[in-house]
């Protein structure tokens, strides 16, 4: 992302890109963010064998997120708050049947 941030003009300055489990943040930057960008792993766990082929080579890790597929939103849903400034933005990318369970999760 950062390298791709780049490229597109971006001076590396306003942004901090990271890559990290949400339970690895560091507590010194509680309450930084402006916004908090994801593609977490989101397929439930009985969809991962039939993902389409550009998908399924991607380390399963990177895709499994339990049952519902829910089971890292929930947990950066959970520190969002705590990350990002009121008014911030939390943008997720999910499953397509995810979207309408967003509001009772946040």
């Amino acid at each position: 992302a950062y390298n791709g941030g780049l490229g597109h003009g971006w001076d590396g300055e306003r942004a901090w890109v990271m890559e990290t489990a949400v339970v690895d943040l560091p507590r010194h930057e509680l309450g930084q963010f402006d916004c908090l960008v994801s593609n977490p792993p989101y397929v439930p766990s009985s969809e991962v064998a039939s993902v389409e082929p550009e998908v399924a080579c991607e380390d399963p890790r990177a895709l499994e997120a339990g049952a519902d597929g829910l089971d890292i939103v929930r947990q950066i849903l959970v520190v969002a708050p705590t990350l990002v400034r009121p008014g911030g933005l939390v943008a997720l990318e999910v499953h397509c049947t995810h979207p309408h369970r967003l509001p009772e999760l946040a």
